[in-house]
């Protein structure tokens, strides 16, 4: 049973009470912790989402630097894990992704769906605009030419 990390709460919910947000980040866990802590005890898998360490670096947090964004990433590891820390490690797994780019994304490597480029030939992309084209596929074990990727 999924349940969102501390980081990615305060990514998705602003501070509006607490005077940092260190403090934010500590209330959200300590609230979260007797959560985590009843789906590990119900005997489930309990899945942490955390797209807030990777999916906050070009959402919330771009106009930080890489540093700057690192060491957030490391208080959110580190608040998370005094959230967990009632809970047995193999009863944890954890769900990060980068969550939905910025453009328009098509898949062009899913054979029923390959084609669709082609609709490129007849039509100007807005400069303003970015075309995703998804050429890695992970439901074969055929590795993609580096010059398709």
């Amino acid at each position: 049973m999924n349940a969102a990390s501390p980081g990615v709460i305060a990514l998705f919910q602003p501070n509006d009470f607490y005077r940092t947000a260190d403090e934010y980040l500590e209330a959200i866990a300590e609230g979260m912790r007797p959560e985590y802590e009843r789906i590990a005890a119900s005997g489930v898998l309990l899945q942490i989402d955390a797209q807030d360490l990777a999916m906050g670096r070009h959402t919330m947090y771009k106009k930080r630097s890489v540093e700057d964004f690192l060491s957030l990433g490391a208080m959110h590891i580190e608040v998370l894990n005094h959230a967990l820390r009632n809970v047995s490690p193999d009863r944890v797994s954890m769900h990060v992704c980068w969550g939905r780019a910025d453009g328009l994304l098509f898949e062009a490597a899913n054979p029923r769906h390959a084609h669709k480029w082609m609709v490129f030939r007849d039509i100007k992309v807005p400069p303003e605009k970015i075309v995703i084209p998804g050429v890695l596929s992970s439901t074969t074990n055929y590795i993609e030419h580096p010059l398709l990727v």
